[in-house]
Parts: C-alpha cells; sequence; structure tokens
C-alpha cells in the first residue's frame, strides 16, 4: 500500500518534514519501502523482525528513564507528574490527537530530563517514529 506523506502529516498535526524524516528511519528499520520517483509503502514485517524493533525501541526508553530519574530536578519531577495527571484525565474524553500531544510532551518531559542531549534527541525521535508507524499499520491494507 503506498503512504502519503501528505495525509499522514495532517492526520497526525505534524509538519511534512517530520514525517518525511520518520519514513526516511522507518526505512531504515525496514517497515517501510521507499522507491525512488515511486514513493512510500508498507512493507509486509515477519514478527521476529518486528520483535526487533520493539526490543531497540524498549532498550532506548530504558536507558531514557534510568537516567532521568537519577538527574530529574525537583522542578522537573512536578512538570512531569503535570503531564501525565493531563494525559490520564485526557485519555478517557479528548480526542485521541490531543490525547497523543501529551503523551508526546510525557515522554519529551522524561527525554529532557535524562540529561543527555544526544539520548534525548534519540528517544524524541523514536516517539515521532513510532507515531507516524502506529498510523501507517493502522492504514487500511
Amino acid at each position: 500500500m503506498k503512504l502519503s506523506e501528505r495525509t499522514l502529516a495532517s492526520e497526525m498535526g505534524l509538519s511534512r518534514m517530520a514525517v518525511k524524516y520518520a519514513m526516511y528511519s522507518l526505512d531504515w528499520l525496514g517497515v517501510v519501502e521507499r522507491r525512488p520517483r515511486s514513493g512510500t509503502y508498507m512493507r509486509e514485517l515477519p514478527f521476529d523482525e518486528a520483535l526487533r524493533i520493539v526490543e531497540c525501541r524498549a532498550a532506548l526508553e530504558s536507558a531514557t528513564v534510568r537516567l532521568a530519574t537519577q538527574r530529574m530536578s525537583d522542578k522537573e519531577l512536578l512538570e512531569l507528574m503535570r503531564v501525565a495527571t493531563r494525559s490520564d484525565e485526557l485519555t478517557a474524553t479528548a480526542n485521541p490527537r490531543v490525547v497523543q500531544e501529551w503523551e508526546y510532551r510525557f515522554h519529551d518531559s522524561v527525554a529532557q530530563a535524562s540529561g543527555n542531549a544526544r539520548l534525548a534527541f534519540l528517544a524524541i525521535s523514536q516517539g515521532v517514529h513510532q507515531s507516524v508507524w502506529r498510523l501507517v499499520w493502522s492504514q487500511p491494507r
């Protein structure tokens, strides 16, 4: 199935550049296939490949959380609690796009609190990729 970066960007409320960047990363991971002068297409992903991708994501998140818990200031902890509470409140009542935005804020807060700018960048970019991946796989085939 061919994917439209413009449609994905619109549905997610992201810039086309953010979606394009995510698509390059998803292509590198083997989730989608970018074809020159043709577009981006979903790939059938065997279970073992999907599992390896999830394992990498889990390792990245674990490292980010571990550093954040060691380095987080009281101010950062209060902000994280505020974001988590708001995200929980919205889950039952709000548009999924709004909930996703607050979940992104939560993960961004944790990544920033890790005190490691490179790790934070990887974690945040993986969060965007994960959101695009989730939307890609929710498309009818």
